[in-house]
């Protein structure tokens, strides 16, 4: 953990350092490919457990960030990434008309290190550094038929949470001020929340909430277990890049 705040820290400094350097700002899109799964649930019918596997990591993400450019060919970087997730997923139901879904998203700030190979009007790259990120993510649980509903939202919390970036692209010089890239995006973390919320309400419209927090070993009413939740991902990213 200190060597993440080194680095993070020297970023910073340096960022600021070379304010005489070359200066360019980009705006990119893509897709998160999951790279690692969970649990989200599992089922028995006839005997047979049935698990239902998904990520919290998959879908568009949008992105924009600034690079100072110290040399030729080293360059740092602020990289800025929202992953809007998914809106009431659903992921589990059975016969009896009950069913869960999810609602996710992520934010975060991502201070890198790029090297970058010059071959004329083609420059592949690499980089590597960490991200701060801050989740969103409930759960809600519906069940009972027309006449007899109840719904409970489970809400998680917790501080920032730290993993690692890397990647490999390739930058396509358009002309001196924009700069087309490809890139491939690797994203290393787990959530690991602190807090849990959980809102029950019936069909009569009572509402229940009930706070626990999240610890390894649970002894308190109003402790329960540790959950985690991967968001381990491969990005694949297209944008453009602005020589200031």
């Amino acid at each position: 953990m200190q060597f993440i705040f080194s680095l993070l820290s020297v970023v910073m400094f340096l960022t600021i350092a070379i304010s005489s350097q070359s200066h360019l700002v980009y705006f990119s899109a893509g897709y998160n490919v999951p790279t690692a799964t969970a649990v989200l649930s599992s089922s028995q019918s006839s005997g047979l457990t049935q698990q239902t596997i998904s990520t919290y990591s998959e879908g568009i993400v949008y992105q924009g960030g600034y690079q100072f450019a110290a040399t030729e060919n080293f360059l740092l970087d602020i990289n800025f990434n929202y992953l809007p997730g998914y809106k009431d997923e659903k992921y589990y139901s059975n016969s009896n008309g009950v069913y869960w879904t999810y609602t996710n998203s992520d934010f975060s700030v991502s201070p890198t290190i790029n090297i970058k190979f010059n071959a004329g009007n083609i420059s592949p790259y690499t980089k590597f550094g960490i991200s701060v990120n801050f989740i969103s993510l409930e759960m809600n649980q519906e069940s009972g038929g027309t006449f007899s509903n109840s719904n409970s939202n489970y809400s998680y919390k917790g501080e920032f949470t730290i993993g690692l970036v890397g990647g490999i692209g390739l930058n396509l010089l358009f002309d001196k001020t924009y700069i087309l890239f490809l890139e491939a995006q690797l994203n290393s973390f787990t959530y690991y929340p602190k807090e849990l919320t959980i809102t029950s309400t019936s069909s009569n419209g009572n509402k229940i909430t009930d706070h626990y927090y999240l610890k390894e070993t649970a002894s308190g009413d109003d402790e329960i277990g540790a959950r985690a939740f991967p968001f381990n991902s491969l990005g694949f990213i297209a944008g453009v890049r602005i020589v200031l």
